[in-house]
């Protein structure tokens, strides 16, 4: 079945990322589509490409740091901390965000200026609370803070 938005019970599935380094800091960067912070993330293709949830994840994360550009950073999946359905305003659509705590592994952050995903950086938690959040990353956050 086609996940097309349209209504609560016909999402779209968007996967994301918590992506933690050695020290403990989270990977954030700024959507300029959206005019928030959030983490990496995006669309599921699997309906389309078979991909898995946790391969969205993957894909995700290397791509919108940079992937596209010689950049990029590869992670590893640790497990999934939530899942949320919710209503985009900017959009007018439905989706189910999965969110999946990742730890980061190598590559060198970089960024991708067609989706308009900049200013990645590692950043203390306490620091990431005072960002203007994309609601799944604001609602993610808060999982993963009570889950630790």
């Amino acid at each position: 079945m086609k996940n097309d938005g349209s209504s609560k019970d016909n999402p779209k599935i968007g996967v994301a990322a918590i992506v933690l380094n050695s020290k403990g800091e989270i990977l954030i960067g700024f959507d300029g589509n959206k005019n928030k912070w959030a983490f990496p993330g995006g669309h599921w293709d699997g309906a389309v490409n078979g991909e898995t949830l946790e391969e969205a994840v993957l894909r995700e994360i290397l791509e919108e740091t940079g992937g596209h550009y010689g950049k990029g950073i590869k992670c590893h999946i640790i497990n999934k901390v939530y899942e949320r359905t919710f209503f985009r305003e900017d959009n007018a659509l439905w989706y189910k965000s999965i969110g999946y705590l990742a730890e980061y592994k190598s590559g060198i952050l970089g960024e991708d200026p067609d989706e308009k995903r900049t200013q990645w950086q590692f950043l203390p938690v306490k620091s990431i609370e005072g960002l203007d959040l994309f609601e799944p990353a604001k609602y993610g956050l808060s999982e993963y803070l009570k889950g630790k």
